[in-house]
């Protein structure tokens, strides 16, 4: 995967962008984070969103796109 064109958004932006891509919410954590999941290949994948950024760091949201298998145009077509 190529991320050195990844988009800028907040957490709010991305959390309706996992939607959208067919991400639903993992049980309900306490604090900041919140887990989300996506069936991938006969698996599910696990990806933790941190709750609450304006700009969510560009190195988190490459973890959140790696541990869900989401590609960086993917995202930004949700994004949209």
């Amino acid at each position: 995967m190529q991320f050195s064109r990844l988009p800028r958004c907040s957490s709010n932006e991305l959390i309706n962008a996992l939607y959208r891509l067919g991400c639903y919410r993992g049980r309900a954590t306490r604090g900041s984070h919140q887990l989300f999941h996506r069936d991938a290949d006969g698996r599910t994948l696990t990806g933790v969103v941190v709750l609450g950024k304006r700009e969510v760091p560009r190195r988190t949201l490459r973890n959140v796109l790696e541990q869900l298998q989401i590609s960086p145009e993917d995202l930004r077509d949700a994004l949209r």
